[in-house]
C-alpha cells in the first residue's frame, strides 16, 4: 500500500469531512467523562504474568508496515474497507535488549520519527492492571501506555509528553482526537518511577509513585474484550535519544469480590 493510494484533492476533502466527524465524536467523549464508576478495592486482583520478555511482548518499530502506512490504513478503515492490503512484517533492530525479564531501550540514532512498540501478546479482557517501574535517562517526545489497543490506528493512551505533561487521548482509525485530560508531571532521571495503570470496563486510572494522577470513567468508550496493552516510546526529532528501562512488569486480572 502506498501512502498516496488516493489522490491529493480527494484526501483533502476526506480530511475535512473526517475532522468534522471527529469533532462530534470528541464532544461525545468529553460529555461522557465523569467520576470513576468502579474502584480497585471492589475487585480481587490475580497476577497472570510477570516480567517482560520476547515470549510475552511483541516488538515493533517505525519499519513495521502498519506504522509506515498508518495514515492510509486509518483512512481506509474510516471509509469502511474490511480488508486492507498491508503485508505484516517483523522488523528487528538493536534498540531493545531483553535481560532477566526486564528490558532496556536504547535509540541513539539521529533520525526522525523513531518508534519502539512493545505490545503484550494477548488480549487482557475488560478488567486488568499493569504495574511496572520505568527509568528514563533522556527526554523524548512520548512515553506512552496504550490501552484498549485494537490496532496501531485504534487505541487509547496515557501519554507523558517531553517529560512534562501527562495526557489521556483517544486514537480512532488513525485520527488523534483532542486530549480529554492533562496534568503536569516530571519524572526524575536519578531513580526509577513506579506506575500502576488500572482499567475496569469504562473506568481508567493511572498512579505514579503511589500518587493517583488520573481516575475517571468514560462510558462512551469502554474497554473492548479483545483490546491489548502496549508500551510505546517515540521521538519525532533527530536531535534527542530514547534511553529508558522497564522493570518489574506485572499484569493482573480483576474479579468482582
Amino acid at each position: 500500500m502506498k501512502n498516496n493510494f488516493i489522490g491529493i484533492n480527494t484526501r483533502r476533502v476526506l480530511t475535512r469531512i473526517r475532522k468534522a466527524q471527529n469533532y462530534f465524536i470528541a464532544r461525545k467523549y468529553k460529555n461522557s467523562l465523569q467520576e470513576p464508576i468502579r474502584h480497585e478495592e471492589d475487585y480481587e486482583w490475580h497476577i497472570i504474568d510477570k516480567g517482560i520478555t520476547q515470549k510475552n511482548f511483541i516488538y515493533q518499530d517505525e519499519n513495521w508496515n502498519n506504522v509506515k502506512y498508518m495514515e492510509s490504513i486509518g483512512i481506509a478503515e474510516w471509509l469502511g474497507y474490511s480488508e486492507i492490503p498491508v503485508k505484516d512484517n517483523f522488523p528487528k533492530t538493536n534498540r531493545v535488549n531483553f535481560k532477566n525479564a526486564n528490558v532496556s531501550i536504547r535509540s541513539e540514532e539521529l533520525s526522525e520519527f523513531r518508534w519502539v512498540i512493545l505490545k503484550y501478546y494477548k488480549p487482557l479482557g475488560d478488567i486488568f492492571a499493569v504495574e511496572f517501574t520505568a527509568r528514563i535517562e533522556s527526554v523524548f517526545t512520548e512515553l506512552q501506555f496504550a490501552v484498549n489497543w485494537e490496532s496501531i490506528t485504534t487505541r487509547d493512551r496515557f501519554q507523558i509528553i517531553d517529560n512534562r505533561l501527562l495526557i489521556f487521548q483517544n486514537v480512532l482509525k488513525g485520527a488523534f482526537l483532542p486530549r480529554l485530560l492533562e496534568k503536569p508531571v516530571s519524572l526524575r532521571f536519578d531513580k526509577p518511577t513506579h506506575f500502576r495503570i488500572v482499567v475496569m470496563e469504562e473506568t481508567y486510572s493511572i498512579t505514579i509513585d503511589k500518587q493517583l494522577k488520573m481516575s475517571f470513567a468514560l462510558p462512551a468508550r469502554p474497554i473492548v474484550d479483545t483490546g491489548k496493552f502496549a508500551f510505546i516510546f517515540f521521538e519525532k526529532t533527530s536531535t534527542r535519544k530514547i534511553l529508558a528501562e522497564l522493570d518489574d512488569v506485572s499484569i493482573s486480572i480483576g474479579e468482582r469480590r
